[in-house]
């Protein structure tokens, strides 16, 4: 009987482990997926400002 109880109490506590793990996992794959949209946006910056820069160059060269 007792031995029945203590692997009936490890059974649970290793459920509540795994359930527990499961949600940060779920909150890691959610950071991920934010991080992946902020570097997404960071990337368009970028050519955005690589557009710039490539035109005033040209201006430049067009303005001697």
């Amino acid at each position: 009987m007792y031995l029945a109880l203590h692997e009936e109490l490890d059974l649970q506590h290793r459920t509540e482990v795994a359930i527990e793990l499961l949600y940060r996992i779920e909150e890691m794959e959610a950071r991920l997926a934010d991080l992946a949209i902020e570097e997404a946006g960071l990337e368009a910056g970028i050519f955005e400002l690589s557009r710039e820069q490539a035109e005033l160059l040209n201006s430049e060269a067009d303005a001697r």
